[in-house]
């Protein structure tokens, strides 16, 4: 048809997905900048240097970037677009009790960790057409106790589907050296 012949996907779709890890600062000779080195709170597991806790005005920096991201895809023609808040990616960090550990508006309870996800969802959801879809990838579960678990994936789930996410795709771990997941027939 005329519109298959005018479609430059020709059949196929293209969805973009938007994660970050923590923020480093790389220097001229390659080496990494530890007082640059970006986290959702000061909390280090492994041999990686101690982040510096995301300030606010980091998360505004952040929301700008979110924004003219999705821009950018959908000037580009993207038709879908995945926020990556799974497997220890920057977003992850906030949600998992594990490795957010901050004592303000961001920490503490679940409400609050899913505070700065939630408004990464409303920034990007405002910024591209109500026509293009906004799906978030999150882990069910840390597979570390004590971490991040299927009631609180839940809990997510319901928040960002009451903010207009239109889909969830679902993994787990990624998080913490530390985790065990459960092997068997799915």
């Amino acid at each position: 048809t005329e519109q298959e012949r005018n479609n430059p996907h020709r059949g196929g779709y293209f969805f973009l997905a938007l994660g970050l890890q923590r923020v480093t600062n790389v220097t001229r000779d390659r080496t990494r900048s530890p007082e640059r080195y970006i986290g959702s709170s000061r909390y280090r597991e492994d041999r990686s240097p101690v982040p510096q806790a995301l300030t606010r005005a980091g998360m505004d920096g952040l929301l700008v970037d979110y924004r003219q991201a999705v821009a950018r895809a959908d000037a580009a023609g993207f038709d879908l677009v995945e926020l990556h808040m799974a497997h220890g990616y920057l977003l992850s960090e906030f949600l998992s009790p594990l490795t957010n550990v901050r004592d303000d508006a961001y920490g503490g309870s679940l409400e609050n960790r899913m505070r700065f996800p939630l408004e990464v969802l409303a920034a990007v959801r405002e910024a591209v057409p109500s026509e293009i879809p906004v799906t978030v990838r999150v882990s069910a579960t840390d597979w570390v106790d004590d971490g991040w678990d299927l009631d609180q994936t839940l809990a997510f789930v319901r928040a960002v589907e009451a903010r207009g996410c239109d889909g969830i795709d679902v993994s787990s771990g990624g998080l913490s050296p530390r985790q065990k997941i459960v092997l068997g027939p799915g």
